[in-house]
């Protein structure tokens, strides 16, 4: 949950970091992307502790007893960071995952940098991208240590006019997402969090791969990913009853 005082400092931090970026080079011409910056000033505004080196890896906050680390892109390359952290120090660690719940696209001329009017586009449903993801470091998730945030924003997306086509959109270049809004927080801090998280509610306690499909609207890979992280954190248990007949159970 996240209050009206929270949502108001978030849209605060967005309008201070857009500023600032702005003034010191530009959108897309600066090495950390907006979004990451805001999310690590909401979740700890003390910029002295700020990309602080704990055992061989640099965090990208860390207080004297907690890691922050944002993560607007893939989990994997987290992995190794945290098999680090959790050996080298003592400290909590929370992992901070934005979900795109609303998008609005925004072009960009190359040429003469003239922007087109925000459009509302469809997003794949956040959390189903996030269950893939946790496949790869769902196994670290020490739940006496290790918490994740989901955090749903809304935002406007900037690409250059630079692909291929005749409209130039086809594989072009992302600059920058802006965040917007705040609109929720789900702390993920035990196996019954991520259960009620993840699991489609019409969900059996026993079902099968193409039950898990219809119930969260996943695709091939991601049916596999996501069942993978699943019981990668104690939540599902595989059992091959034949050759052709594989059942999965809830085991929480």
């Amino acid at each position: 949950m996240i209050t009206d005082a929270e949502k108001q400092r978030f849209s605060e931090f967005c309008r201070e970091t857009v500023n600032a970026v702005h003034e010191r080079s530009g959108i897309g011409t600066y090495k950390e992307k907006i979004l990451h910056l805001v999310l690590k000033k909401f979740f700890c505004d003390d910029e002295s502790c700020h990309e602080v080196k704990n055992g061989r890896f640099i965090a990208d906050a860390s207080t004297e007893t907690q890691i922050f680390e944002i993560q607007t892109g893939g989990l994997y390359p987290l992995k190794k960071k945290l098999i680090s952290y959790l050996a080298d120090t003592d400290k909590k660690i929370t992992v901070v995952c934005p979900l795109i719940s609303k998008k609005r696209l925004v072009w960009v001329d190359p040429e003469n940098g003239e922007m087109s009017e925000p459009k509302k586009v469809s997003v794949p449903r956040p959390k189903n991208t996030l269950l893939r993801e946790l496949m790869w470091i769902g196994d670290l998730v020490d739940f006496s240590r290790v918490e994740l945030r989901a955090v749903y924003v809304d935002a406007d997306e900037y690409r250059l006019l630079d692909g291929r086509g005749i409209d130039k959109k086809i594989k072009a270049t992302k600059i920058d997402k802006i965040p917007k809004e705040i609109i929720d927080i789900v702390t993920l801090d035990s196996r019954e969090a991520f259960a009620e998280f993840f699991l489609p509610p019409k969900l059996p306690s026993e079902f099968r791969a193409k039950d898990f499909e219809l119930a969260t609207g996943l695709r091939k890979k991601g049916v596999s990913a996501g069942l993978r992280a699943l019981q990668s954190l104690g939540i599902i248990e595989r059992e091959k009853q034949s050759e052709h007949k594989v059942v999965y159970r809830i085991i929480i």
